[in-house]
């Protein structure tokens, strides 16, 4: 969903024929995937393209689906196909990720990945449309799973809907965690459960009145790990970070020089 109002159903079918265009998305010159998608979603009703597979199951490795555009923003940066193509190195999902965790950037950009049932999906999409106006929003339907309790399509639901809340600079740091914290609530009201690699902010009451407890800890002490860390006490974000983005920044540089020399 690119607003409220906009948005496009992607389905991948694997094939051995050629249909419409044939497009790539590795390539620094390519767009970036969003961006295409969006180009279409204003041109067309129905479109087809092929894409090989690598770069289909790629596609949105260049900018990490769309946040790679928010660096071009806090640098000050035009963001256009030309500067896609002169930072590319920088602009790919791994190395996004290890500048924003290297300059705790982390802790002013929301990062949340969530799973609600079919028929509350679009009521947290319009929380999320009045509460922040992230955009754009990924939407992923995901079959339920039944067995596993940690997972996040663990739901009640004939089909499970995942949301991706990704983008946007919230300061100060207290609006920040209230944001995060909102979103929480919201998710628990409507039956939801999130990935466990986003920020977690529940207090450990809120976080196991989603899942069962007495079973998890019942499994911890039957292959003998109740000596370590709980999965509560290993998501939940317990300090402030130091937000430094030249070093992120230079870490990550630093990074791609390093791989550059030894290859």
């Amino acid at each position: 969903m690119f607003s409220s109002s906009n948005g496009i159903v992607v389905v991948g079918q694997l094939s051995d024929e050629l249909s419409g265009p044939i497009l790539n998305f590795k390539h620094a010159w390519n767009s970036w995937y969003y961006l295409h998608a969006e180009k279409i979603s204003k041109q067309e009703r129905k479109y087809i393209e092929t894409v090989p597979l690598f770069d289909y199951l790629f596609r949105y490795d260049r900018g990490a689906f769309w946040v790679g555009r928010h660096a071009f923003e806090i640098f000050k940066m035009p963001f256009n196909g030309f500067t896609r193509w002169l930072f590319n190195s920088f602009l790919h999902t791994r190395k996004l990720y290890q500048a924003l965790q290297e300059s705790g950037a982390s802790q002013q950009h929301i990062v949340q990945d969530l799973a609600l049932p079919l028929n509350k999906a679009a009521g947290f999409m319009k929380f999320i449309d009045e509460s922040t106006h992230i955009y754009p929003l990924w939407l992923c339907p995901l079959k339920t799973d039944n067995k596993s309790p940690f997972q996040s399509n663990n739901i009640k639901t004939p089909l499970v809907i995942n949301i991706g809340v990704w983008g946007g600079v919230i300061k100060p740091y207290e609006k920040f965690i209230e944001v995060n914290k909102s979103i929480e609530r919201k998710l628990s009201q409507l039956g939801g459960k999130k990935w466990f690699y986003a920020h977690s902010y529940y207090t450990e009451d809120e976080f196991w009145n989603n899942y069962d407890r007495k079973w998890y800890d019942s499994l911890r002490k039957k292959y003998r790990a109740d000596s370590l860390p709980n999965i509560y006490e290993k998501i939940q974000v317990k300090q402030r970070y130091d937000i430094n983005l030249k070093r992120g920044a230079l870490k990550t540089m630093w990074g791609i020089a390093k791989i550059r020399i030894t290859d």
